[in-house]
């Protein structure tokens, strides 16, 4: 019995052995299986981290056709061009946005990246939030003369400040702007970015002033325009003590609706004849000012055999016409634009007064059309009851004129008028673009009166437009990515695993 009983002992001190040697196996297992887990995830987490900060950035790519997130070669150049010492300093007064997407900021603050990246350190992009740094706006601004604001980008250069809105970097459909809603088509962030650069490393070489009061509309457009073109722009409000400024070299009347008055007339007149001074005027036929004569602005237009129509432009040749639906009101315009160029299309309009030239023979004057109708065109007026009159004169009629004196050498006064408006219009320009052939052609307008050569054209990119760029990408470049994610990063995985599983087997 008592051998019977030792035996039973020895038996069950194997088991309680065997059953410890499997409890600590077991226990090592799992301890090395969640040590392994745990290392794994601490160091992709570790590599994430260090490549996000040090080549997060160089391994960044931007295969889309339109090339959202980088800057052209253009800018690069550009960039490139200007000298080794040059330091350029983007601010934007906020905290760098990170949830970026379906902002105004998702074109922005990528493109700006690059904007760095590619300056060779003469660029440098910092995110500081006035609100919680309000030494930055001082720091910037000493003087305070450029009203400097939370959300907007301030760039710095020489002791020059250049300001960009990001709502001011993009077209929109005009038509959900009319109901208050912002949907842009379009961004113009590398244009407006550059041309600040432009700017600010060259400084402004011209001063323009728009009339404001004459009109029923926004002058924004026109504004992005001229500081491309170098234009440091302010207003000038229509009144009866109206003057222009003595470093007015351009003055602009907008699409206007209303006649100037009378003093106006005089202070124009005295600008153009004496200081020998630019001038832009464009009066389209708009409900606004389908009962006003210009009277005293074609009384001074008059000194260079120029005249607005009361008339309305009838375009008749079924080929110049764009939209039959919308009848005769909505046409394109032939001819040679007056030696100046385009994008390769045509300069459109909508409701437009003929631009007449006066019958006296001023030798001294020299003036040449710079918009044409087609030969088939008629013009007609409203009765005092306001019924249309259509005129049999068939006939091709001037959209754009210019005039200049021939006898005071190169101080000669420049006029050009324009019956369309849509050469600057908002809501047009809005629509179709600044790469639209009427902005290009006003642009090398405004380039011929002053010789410009300093502006950047920049064309609009079209949004959310994620086509392949087949220039950038080709058949090596998409093996090697596939290769990548097909091959190499899944082989990483079972090489690991592998090894997890040889050690826990020989445990």
């Amino acid at each position: 019995m008592s051998e019977n009983k030792e035996m039973k002992n020895k038996e069950n001190k194997k088991e309680k052995g065997a059953k410890s040697s499997v409890d600590r196996r077991a226990l090592s297992l799992k301890v090395f299986s969640v040590t392994s887990v745990v290392i794994i995830l601490v160091i992709v987490l570790l590599i994430n981290v260090v490549f996000d900060k040090i080549i997060g950035k160089k391994l960044e790519f931007d295969f889309t056709s339109t090339e959202q997130n980088s800057v052209s070669e253009m800018t690069v150049d550009y960039i490139k061009s200007l000298p080794n010492d040059t330091h350029i300093r983007i601010v934007g007064l906020m905290d760098r946005p990170e949830d970026y997407r379906g902002t105004e900021y998702e074109y922005i603050v990528p493109l700006l990246d690059d904007y760095q990246k590619q300056s060779g350190g003469k660029i440098t992009v910092e995110y500081i939030d006035p609100e919680k740094h309000p030494s930055i706006t001082k720091e910037l601004d000493p003087k305070g003369v450029y009203d400097l604001q939370s959300n907007i980008f301030a760039l710095s250069c020489n002791g020059h400040v250049e300001t960009v809105v990001p709502l001011y970097c993009y077209n929109y459909d005009q038509e959900m702007l009319n109901y208050g809603q912002y949907v842009p088509t379009a961004n113009n962030v590398e244009s407006t970015f550059t041309n600040a650069i432009v700017n600010l490393t060259r400084g402004y070489t011209h001063k323009a002033y728009i009339v404001s009061g004459l009109d029923n509309h926004d002058d924004s457009q026109l504004q992005t325009i001229l500081n491309a073109l170098g234009f440091e722009v302010a207003e000038i409000p229509a009144s009866d003590s109206f003057t222009v400024p003595e470093d007015c070299d351009l003055l602009y009347l907008n699409n206007i609706d209303k006649d100037i008055t009378e003093s106006m007339y005089l202070a124009m007149d005295d600008y153009l004849q004496n200081t020998h001074g630019n001038l832009i005027v464009s009066a389209g036929f708009t409900q606004y000012n389908s009962t006003e004569s210009f009277d005293n602005l074609n009384l001074l237009l008059n000194k260079f055999n120029i005249a607005i129509s009361d008339e309305v432009l009838m375009e008749n040749d079924p080929s110049y016409i764009m939209d039959a639906n919308a009848g005769s009101y909505y046409a394109e315009l032939g001819g040679n634009y007056g030696g100046f160029t385009t994008n390769n299309e045509k300069v459109k309009y909508a409701s437009a007064r003929p631009i007449t030239t006066s019958d006296f023979n001023r030798q001294w004057i020299t003036q040449y059309p710079v918009l044409l109708t087609s030969s088939s065109a008629t013009t007609y007026a409203f009765d005092e009851n306001g019924t249309p009159v259509v005129h049999n004169n068939k006939n091709q009629f001037d959209l754009g004129l210019f005039s200049t004196y021939t006898d005071v050498g190169d101080k000669a006064p420049q006029v050009y008028v324009f019956g369309i408006t849509t050469l600057t219009d908002d809501a047009y320009i809005g629509s179709f673009g600044l790469s639209d052939a009427n902005a290009v052609f006003i642009r090398n307008i405004i380039r011929s009166m002053f010789g410009i050569e300093n502006s950047i054209d920049i064309p609009s990119r079209p949004l959310a437009n994620y086509s392949i760029n087949s220039d950038k990408v080709n058949q090596k470049t998409v093996s090697g990515i596939i290769f990548i994610f097909m091959v190499v990063i899944p082989l990483a995985f079972v090489i690991t695993g592998v090894v997890i599983y040889k050690k826990r087997k020989n445990l």
